[in-house]
């Protein structure tokens, strides 16, 4: 028997994770000191491929704090750590968040059914309602079974207490 089929697998591989190009801060400021970067330019994820500092990057970059920055750059990247954000501003610079792709709509079973015609007709539950129209359904239609109650109340305690009539 081959050994892939001898041996037990291990692990679990997520199919929707997304494979994002990590970039700190250190390996950022070598790139610039050693001239693969040109700081005055602003740096976008392109750059960053071409200089080899980044090596994949199907999803996008992600600035991640590990190290210390010192040059003044303009970052176009997909995400950021709040460090990140931070001390590439500190250091003078600026960091621009590109949008993230929209998924299109429609896609999927529970998307359908959602997006179908006629969705919105269905009767709001109570939490999904404004809060206006609940007080306003609440004033016209509580009020009477309500004193109903009180009278029925009131008509219990006078048969309850024979002592007392």
């Amino acid at each position: 028997m081959p050994l892939y089929r001898r041996l037990p697998k291990r692990g679990f591989k997520n199919p929707f994770s997304k494979d994002i190009g990590e970039l700190t801060t250190g390996t950022l400021e070598n790139a610039v000191a050693s001239g693969k970067i040109d700081g005055k330019k602003p740096v976008t994820e392109a750059v960053l491929v071409e200089a080899g500092v980044v090596k994949k990057n199907k999803h996008g970059v992600r600035l991640i704090v590990k190290g210390e920055l010192k040059a003044k750059l303009t970052l176009e990247i997909t995400g950021a750590s709040k460090g990140g954000i931070a001390a590439v501003e500190k250091a003078g610079g600026k960091v621009n968040l590109l949008p993230q792709k929209v998924k299109p709509e429609g896609k999927g079973k529970a998307r359908h059914r959602k997006f179908k015609e006629g969705a919105d007709d269905k009767p709001k539950k109570k939490a999904d309602q404004a809060p206006e129209e609940v007080e306003a359904k609440e004033e016209s239609g509580k009020e009477e079974p309500v004193e109903n109650a009180a009278k029925a109340e009131a008509s219990d305690d006078d048969k309850s207490d024979p002592d007392q009539g």
